[in-house]
């Protein structure tokens, strides 16, 4: 269970970033802490639905796309990251570099 919380914190943080905004701006936004924040992006810390729901609503981000499959979770306990890469960038929005750091980041929380 630890892989999803991993997988649901890369996805927030990415988009954080895609919208450019700090751990800190969206912690006050959704009133929790900066700490809180970056104990989710980190996986570490589990968030309730409704805290999840507050942050993709601060984020525009679509609860859906933050969740991942059984498949996703299953590629990436087994370690197949090019499998996981491609589902992460699905709509061909993130740059190569983006991607091998999202796969070193993966591969470094197993």
């Amino acid at each position: 269970m630890e892989n999803l919380y991993a997988v649901i914190g890369e996805r927030i943080k990415e988009k954080r970033k895609e919208v450019g905004i700090n751990q800190q701006a969206l912690a006050e936004e959704i009133k929790i802490s900066r700490t809180s924040i970056s104990n989710i992006e980190k996986g570490r810390h589990q968030p309730t639905l409704h805290l999840l729901f507050k942050i993709c609503y601060a984020l525009n981000l679509d609860i859906n796309s933050v969740i991942p499959s059984i498949e996703e979770l299953q590629n990436f306990n087994n370690g197949k990251m090019t499998s996981f890469s491609k589902i992460l960038n699905k709509d061909n929005s993130l740059s190569e570099n983006s991607i091998t750091q999202i796969e070193t980041v993966l591969k470094n929380l197993k």
